[in-house]
């Protein structure tokens, strides 16, 4: 089972894992900026974009972990929801600062008739070198997923793999735009690099207007954590509704649980114990787990109007 001191050592220890990849990822934006500035390239510079998009997203979810890991018994809901605005703000600022860029290229296009702004074919080892980088971060992300299974890690290996794609097809964008001269293939690339960052950004966008929200998110994880649960059912004890609710990179679980009145308080607080680790157990995101007791009279209630509800 886990303990406490062991999920506090997780987050810490994740911290550590997203402070490596954000010092490699500053390092990606620092050189593909440089290069974005020497060469006026819109590919590479819709690339550094991409690399801040994903660098600040980790910056913030790094600094959650570490207030978290120090000081997890005492943690206030407030910076979840704290962490959520600043995701949606910082996503939305980035959308917009890029938007206003692309337009205004676009506008350089028709007044430089239509000449593509990549023209050096060796601008390609920058984001090759950006997928070097991402490896190096998924390999590190993995290695530590495999000694902590720190959810957050499993995500982000996810993007990178997507990142990887990204620098591939930029690449491959440069070096054909610098060889057919065509602004069409430069365009082609820079909406396709734009479209992987703005599908990044939605989907940050939604989470955190849910989690401000309190919207109850990611029915498969509710799910796995019902049935997980549903060993602790015997005679005097019936688990009832269980929700799930997203507060920035964690989450907060509510679970009913049904009991007899002879039942002592003693064991009550040992079984909100076992409740608490079997949740953690799920998903070491959950991060909270309230555990509301009701007398077992109301159980019967409670069936009558779930199977209504299943019914409409």
């Amino acid at each position: 089972m886990v303990s406490m001191s062991d999920v506090v050592y997780r987050y810490s220890q994740t911290y550590k894992v997203l402070k490596t990849v954000v010092v490699i990822s500053v390092l990606g934006i620092i050189i593909e900026m440089i290069f974005a500035y020497l060469s006026s390239s819109i590919i590479i510079y819709t690339d550094a974009v991409h690399w801040i998009v994903d660098t600040s997203l980790e910056f913030i979810s790094m600094i959650t972990f570490y207030i978290v890991s120090k000081v997890y018994r005492k943690i206030k809901w407030n910076i979840f929801a704290l962490e959520a605005l600043l995701v949606l703000l910082l996503s939305l600022t980035i959308f917009s600062f890029y938007i206003l860029t692309l337009i205004e290229t676009i506008k350089s296009y028709t007044e430089s008739l239509f000449a593509p702004t990549t023209t050096n074919p060796f601008l390609a080892l920058v984001t090759l070198f950006g997928g070097v980088l991402t490896i190096i971060m998924y390999i590190v992300e993995r290695r530590a997923y495999k000694k902590l299974k720190t959810e957050i890690l499993k995500v982000d290996m996810t993007h990178a793999v997507v990142d990887l794609s990204v620098a591939f097809v930029a690449s491959i964008g440069i070096v054909l735009t610098a060889y057919t001269h065509n602004f069409i293939v430069e365009l082609v690339v820079v909406l396709f690099v734009l479209f992987a960052a703005l599908q990044t950004l939605i989907e940050l966008c939604k989470e955190a207007i849910k989690s401000m929200l309190g919207f109850e998110v990611d029915p498969n994880l509710k799910a796995l954590l019902t049935s997980r649960l549903s060993k602790f059912n015997r005679e005097d004890v019936k688990i009832g509704e269980v929700e799930l609710r997203k507060m920035g990179t964690f989450y907060v679980a509510k679970v009913i649980i049904y009991l007899d009145p002879r039942i002592t308080i003693r064991e009550a607080h040992k079984l909100r114990k076992f409740i608490n680790i079997e949740s953690r157990e799920v998903s070491d995101l959950i991060h909270h787990v309230d555990v509301l007791f009701y007398p077992m009279k109301k159980y019967t209630h409670y069936r009558k109007k779930e199977k209504y509800r299943r019914q409409k």
